[in-house]
């Protein structure tokens, strides 16, 4: 991913606010953040027409863009969520191998997933075939 394609540092730290996330929180507790706020501010809870109805559309709006930007813990392995020194520069590159990382360990968290289904999947087959045999 090029810089000129991300969101720089700050509007993903922006994202994270909003969604009143660490920095440090992994995928799963983004998405709980992104449900509880949804829940509180979704539109459909409001009379249709009302000022308050549009505003929580905003908000709605505001919350689901947040949420599509960092569903995937891009800063998760950036050295802003271990606490590092504000005051040092980062390069360019730091977010977008941050950002790749995640993109991996997601990968890697559904094959693993897949992998445990397919074990399950066996062993149920297995008990089965042995319970068939007795």
């Amino acid at each position: 991913m090029s810089a000129s394609a991300s969101p720089d540092l700050f509007v993903f730290m922006d994202a994270y606010r909003l969604l009143g996330v660490d920095y440090a929180a992994d995928s799963s507790t983004i998405g709980q953040a992104h449900r509880r706020l949804a829940r509180q501010h979704h539109p459909d809870k409001f009379t249709a027409g009302t000022p308050e109805q549009r505003q929580a559309g905003a908000r709605m709006a505001e919350i689901n863009d947040a949420y599509q930007l960092i569903r995937k813990a891009p800063l998760k392995d950036h050295r802003v969520s271990q606490a590092a020194d504000p005051t040092i520069a980062w390069m360019d590159g730091e977010l977008d191998a941050a950002f790749h990382r995640a993109q991996v360990d997601q990968q890697f968290d559904q094959w693993m997933t897949v992998a445990l289904m397919a074990v399950a999947v066996m062993f149920y087959l297995f008990l089965r075939f042995v319970g068939a045999r007795a």
